[in-house]
């Protein structure tokens, strides 16, 4: 009934927090029109500073879907993160990330920014490891703070329309530590984000 409801208002933007066409790396993304009638925007991709480094018009008719290999797109090599930007209607979609072997996984696209905090529902350790992508979507700068369940915290800085990307390892030198399963992203409204788990061959998010 809720998926219902919702398509029959509209939102302007679909968020696609990460993309990447390098170390053989593919991603796909997709924008799907479950309305009746035609959804007319722009395609836009930014860099991880958040200028934008292409523009192109997409439209989706009713009941169909689009999708497009990012590394086909005017600049996919400075492209970090996608925005696309309707004028009405109520477009999903998703992102699909495919390594260059192994398996691939396609995660849903937001479309709405946080309005608060942002909860990390599971970190894994080794054997995977555990990225996080986070955009900030506001032209202002955004002070985060990711705060572990053992009360171990790291800051986080956004500029505007930037965009971070990090294995939760990294914050720690590289070191594991079992006792951190989940986390909280505070002071977050504004931003969007995604969650990659590895190991091996294996790839989930």
């Amino acid at each position: 009934f809720m998926l219902l409801a919702g398509a029959a208002a509209s939102h302007a933007e679909l968020y696609f927090p990460h993309v990447t066409t390098i170390q053989g790396w593919q991603t796909e993304i997709c924008i799907i029109n479950p309305g009746a009638t035609q959804i007319v925007g722009n395609l836009i991709s930014y860099n991880k500073n958040g200028t934008q480094v292409n523009s192109q018009q997409v439209n989706v008719q009713a009941n169909r879907r689009v999708q497009y290999n990012v590394a086909t797109l005017a600049n996919a090599a400075t492209t970090d993160y996608i925005v696309y930007k309707n004028t009405g209607g109520w477009p999903v979609g998703y992102t699909k990330f495919t390594p260059s072997s192994g398996d691939r996984v396609a995660i849903p696209s937001p479309d709405n920014p946080s309005s608060g905090n942002i909860y990390v529902t599971h970190i894994a350790w080794n054997p995977w490891w555990t990225g996080i992508a986070l955009v900030n979507t506001t032209t202002q700068t955004k002070n985060l703070t990711l705060r572990f369940n053992n009360g171990a915290t790291r800051p986080i800085n956004l500029g505007p329309r930037q965009k971070q990307v990090f294995q939760v390892a990294e914050l720690f030198g590289w070191v594991a530590q079992p006792a951190i399963v989940s986390a909280v992203i505070e002071n977050a409204s504004g931003v969007v984000g995604l969650e990659l788990f590895g190991s091996g061959n294996q790839l989930g998010g």
